[in-house]
């Protein structure tokens, strides 16, 4: 299937826009980057594209209705929109979008000298939009080892600027973190920092089973077979450390800063709904308002219902069928609905979706709550048995804790009286 806009369906709950426009295979070619590896034949469906922008208002697809609501669509989360791949055929999707009043995030690394008109041009009658960039060293010379298809670091910090002077907000993404390629992240932060950038974005370096199979041989030797091994499927607890110690740094600088793994607080999507005034729910809305809970009460840990969590977050929009969420383990999603396998899949609203994460253990750990270390269902623990806490409406009660728990249930025997 060639690329276009899509619902980011498996984003959900962790990214604060529903969509995403992708395109042609990204000509930076970046050694890590996993959407050309797994995709090397990856192109644009422009007609799709198109097509959708010119009519969404009189279409009634999962996309077309997003877009009627007002969502922002990233533009990309797998490919850069000003590489030399993809900025000339993406030039005219852009005045679409201006035109139509279709909202943008911006994610790039930004262009090489024959693109930059076209990216300048955007920059300067684009309304106010968030735009990520992506600094992942901050030695050139490394970047022309393991991202040498980019553009510069020098030339990604003027870029900086002349988003920041142009009226634009600015995040940069240090992503992915490898203390190899970013052994000091001081002078990074100091100077996006000093370039009025309001925020960084962290995230570390991993490998999926089957990525190292994808990459070529020079790119292995590029990266190295060890820091491959190293960073694992998960990234390695070196850059784990690395990165905490960064955030650190930059909380001290008075950036915003947003790390998935940390499980804190994080004022990040403050500035996507200021700018946008619409983000789709988040985890991380819901760990910010526990954090506030927990600092009121005092308490070893805060009881956190179902009907408080939703609240706390943004409203998931009504009339989709959010069954899809779950069908990255299909046969998990069918056990968990009382079905037989191979039963044909419910459609489940948004109602629905909330009560079968909530109370889903396989499904909370993997894209919930519990898949934050600070969250935990309340039980009782006697001897080998646990018994989950429910509220008054049949849901398990989750608590918090920012010190984190060790296990998936903890034994708060006082939530059950």
């Amino acid at each position: 299937m060639a690329d276009g806009i899509r619902a980011l369906k498996g984003e959900l709950l962790w990214a604060p826009e529903p969509l995403e426009l992708s395109m042609n295979f990204c000509g930076f070619d970046c050694t890590y980057c996993y959407a050309n590896a797994r995709k090397p034949d990856r192109r644009v469906d422009l007609p799709q594209i198109m097509g959708l922008l010119a009519n969404f208002r009189n279409r009634d697809t999962r996309e077309a209705r997003l877009m009627q609501l007002g969502y922002p669509m990233i533009a990309s989360n797998h490919v850069d929109v000003f590489a030399g791949t993809n900025a000339r055929q993406f030039e005219p999707i852009w005045e679409v979008c201006v035109f139509q009043g279709v909202p943008i995030v911006w994610q790039t690394r930004g262009a090489h000298k024959p693109q930059r008109p076209i990216l300048d041009r955007i920059i300067k009658e684009t309304p106010r939009s968030i735009w990520y960039v992506s600094i992942p060293m901050w030695d050139d010379e490394i970047r022309k080892r393991i991202e040498p298809k980019a553009p510069p670091i020098p030339y990604r910090l003027e870029l900086i600027q002349q988003l920041v002077e142009a009226g634009h907000s600015v995040v940069v993404g240090i992503n992915p973190v490898c203390v190899d390629w970013l052994p000091d992240y001081e002078p990074l932060i100091d100077r996006v920092k000093e370039l009025g950038a309001f925020g960084v974005w962290f995230s570390a370096l991993y490998f999926g089973r089957t990525f190292g199979e994808s990459l070529t041989a020079d790119k292995v030797q590029r990266i190295t077979p060890e820091l491959i091994d190293r960073s694992g499927c998960n990234g390695s607890k070196i850059d784990h450390a690395h990165i905490l110690a960064a955030v650190e740094y930059a909380d001290a600088a008075g950036l915003s800063t947003y790390y998935a793994k940390s499980d804190r607080p994080s004022t990040m999507f403050n500035y996507w709904e200021e700018v946008y005034g619409k983000t789709m729910p988040m985890i991380q809305q819901l760990i910010n308002q526990a954090h506030a809970w927990h600092a009121e009460e005092g308490d070893d840990y805060t009881p956190i219902t179902r009907d408080e969590a939703v609240a706390s977050m943004s409203v998931l929009p009504s009339g989709f069928n959010y069954g899809p969420f779950f069908h990255s383990d299909v046969k998990e999603f069918r056990k968990m609905m009382g079905l037989p396998q191979g039963a044909k899949l419910p459609h489940v609203n948004a109602e629905e979706f909330w009560s079968a994460l909530w109370n889903s253990d396989y499904f909370s750990a993997k894209m919930g709550p519990l898949s934050c270390k600070v969250f935990a269902y309340a039980s009782v623990k006697t001897g080998e048995t646990i018994t989950p806490t429910y509220d008054d409406t049949g849901h398990k009660v989750l608590v918090y804790n920012p010190k984190g728990f060790r296990y998936s249930y903890a034994h708060t025997p006082d939530l059950a009286e």
